[in-house]
């Protein structure tokens, strides 16, 4: 064989090993930024979904109180001020879960809007004189409750694992 065709082979031979290397690193480029997407909606999904509890905390809260611990203007005040906050929290989780042709189905915006429909005065009542934590306020934080574990399963279930702490390592 002659030199110029062994170095043309060699040309050739480093050419196409150069050419798989760039494939791969593409690719791989490729996949890294896609998982950085996922990762980057994550990451929203889990902020949003803090900001609710952070209100359905505060529901929960004004719930506990008892008639000598809020006066009923404060109590009707931040209940309708709650009320708004998940309203708003709801539709901004539309941004995440809801396409066109979507409804509202989306397992986290059902669950947040059974806790804002709680909130209303009809329903989540200043508590009454004598009353009993048992009586309204008590089956009313259950159900909260109850709305409050299946949100964030439903959050759990939209993002990627690794945000969980894995308990045995």
């Amino acid at each position: 064989m002659s030199a110029d065709l062994i170095a043309s082979l060699l040309d050739v031979s480093a050419s196409i090993i150069l050419a798989v290397a760039a494939l791969f690193l593409a690719w791989k480029a490729n996949t890294t930024s896609q998982r950085a997407v996922t990762i980057e909606r994550d990451k929203h999904i889990l902020e949003w979904g803090q900001r609710c509890l952070v209100v359905i905390s505060q529901v929960v809260s004004l719930r506990l109180k008892s008639r000598e611990t809020i006066e009923l203007e404060e109590f009707n005040a931040r209940r309708r001020a709650f009320k708004a906050d998940l309203y708003a929290l709801r539709e901004e989780g539309t941004l995440f879960f809801l396409k066109d042709t979507d409804d509202y189905k989306e397992p986290c915006l059902v669950e947040l809007w059974e806790i804002t429909k709680s909130l209303d005065g009809r329903i989540f009542k200043y508590p009454e004189p004598g009353e009993e934590y048992s009586e309204q306020r008590e089956p009313q934080m259950k159900k909260i409750r109850g709305h409050t574990r299946a949100f964030i399963s439903a959050i759990q279930k939209k993002v990627g694992t690794e945000w969980l702490i894995d308990a045995n390592g």
